[in-house]
């Protein structure tokens, strides 16, 4: 008997709880916020790739020179620099490594000093090195699959600025030898 009143006292007492454990639906914009929302009118001016700020060009004068493209060291590699001189700079693939060199010709201006690339649509920065060649050269490497190169200078850009450390940056025209060479170089 007293596990029968134990029980009932039990059940008496689940009934007491008057908590709600269904769950209500989410409230839902009446239709006049929705079109409130529809009707705020959009910004001026959505910003495109190509007009992201780019302190990199401020003030530089686009480098004399054109692109030209050739094959150096086993793979392809597009070589900026006027007509009849020692390129300026390069961009070639290593085939083997599957990366991209970039080749600065200059002096290295101060140990630890970074290339930073750079065109209207984005920006990378490197780790450079003195190069070990007859000629001073510094250079800096990528994985050709790395997204800035396929997906921003690829795409033969309108301009590219390097900037080696805090040197006047090296302002050239995009081409489509840079893209051909990072294309390359990403398949591999």
């Amino acid at each position: 008997m007293r596990n029968a009143v134990a029980a009932a006292a039990l059940l008496a007492l689940a009934g007491c709880d008057s908590a709600d454990t269904t769950k209500a639906p989410p409230a839902q914009p009446t239709p006049k916020a929705q079109a409130n929302i529809a009707q705020r009118p959009l910004p001026e001016h959505t910003p495109a790739p190509g007009d992201l700020p780019a302190p990199e060009f401020a003030g530089a004068a686009m480098a004399e020179g054109e692109w030209s493209q050739k094959m150096l060291a086993g793979g392809p590699a597009a070589l900026f620099g006027p007509a009849g001189t020692e390129a300026r700079f390069i961009i070639r693939c290593d085939p083997q490594a599957r990366q991209v060199i970039f080749i600065w010709s200059g002096a290295m201006p101060a140990p630890g000093a970074a290339m930073h690339i750079a065109t209207d649509a984005g920006a990378a920065t490197f780790p450079a090195h003195a190069a070990d060649t007859e000629l001073p050269q510094v250079q800096a490497e990528s994985a050709a699959s790395f997204p800035f190169l396929t997906d921003v200078l690829a795409r033969e850009p309108e301009r590219i600025a390097v900037t080696l450390g805090d040197q006047v940056p090296l302002v050239m025209p995009g081409a489509p030898a840079v893209g051909d060479v990072i294309r390359t170089c990403a398949r591999g």
